[in-house]
């Protein structure tokens, strides 16, 4: 399937040249020469990636990157960032900028990150336990795929495995006590993948019990949710372990 390509440059030439050499590729390619007429392309496309220039009139990178950025921090679509503020790629890095490239640069190396990018981007995946038809659970799912997650549903723990042997999650998401096995094997079953020591496990429960809490902690979840007031805690509680692991 052809890929779509936005690219956002107030700089006519190097956009040009960007959009020729992507062309010649069998990228579908559209410019944007600031960020309000980037927004107003994308009411109308949903690009697989957006090159994205920072100094520009109107309205600048930054202020476009934050319009498509969701509440918590991720943004719509992937963007590649280019700009001569070197000292910016910590900042977009920090809020999920899929590529930064300081200007000026070769427009081969350019082409071979929008590649990169193109061929390896992916949502991160977020595992969601429910083996009892939590009433929750839908608006739990809801609240991560608004924030561009992608939830795998895991009904079971033996689901686990091969969940994770097509895409590894960066999380993984149970209520204690409402799914089997106990807390502790669902742990230890996260533990025990490839890369499993990094997963960050969030325990929740609704019933607001304090002992499930200790003892959830206790069992090795790096979370807890005790009667959250709202889905959207569940992302706070995530992003907060994402920032504080860099």
């Amino acid at each position: 399937m052809q890929k779509t390509v936005l690219i956002i440059e107030d700089e006519k030439n190097l956009a040009e040249l960007i959009r020729h050499q992507l062309t010649a590729r069998q990228y579908q390619v559209l410019i944007a020469q600031n960020g309000r007429e980037g927004l107003e392309k994308l009411q109308a496309i949903k690009p697989d990636l957006i090159i994205l220039d920072i100094n520009m009139p109107e309205m600048n990178g930054l202020d476009f990157y934050r319009a498509i950025t969701a509440e918590h921090g991720r943004p719509r679509f992937p963007v590649l960032v280019l700009t001569s503020r070197t000292e910016m790629e910590k900042t977009f890095t920090e809020v999920f900028a899929a590529g930064f490239m300081p200007k000026p640069f070769l427009i081969e190396e350019l082409i071979q990150k929008v590649e990169d990018i193109l061929t390896g981007y992916a949502k991160p995946v977020i595992f969601l336990l429910d083996s009892a038809g939590n009433e929750h659970t839908p608006k739990i799912q809801a609240a991560f795929s608004a924030e561009q997650y992608e939830v795998v549903m895991i009904s079971d723990l033996s689901q686990i495995q091969t969940a994770a042997a097509r895409r590894s999650p960066i999380a993984v998401v149970f209520e204690y006590g409402l799914v089997a096995p106990a807390s502790e094997a669902i742990i230890h079953a996260v533990r025990s993948l490839p890369g499993g020591e990094g997963t960050i496990v969030l325990s929740y429960s609704f019933a607001g019990h304090a002992q499930h809490k200790t003892q959830s902690l206790a069992d090795g979840a790096d979370s807890f949710l005790d009667a959250p007031q709202q889905y959207e805690d569940f992302i706070t509680a995530l992003r907060e372990i994402e920032l504080k692991r860099g």
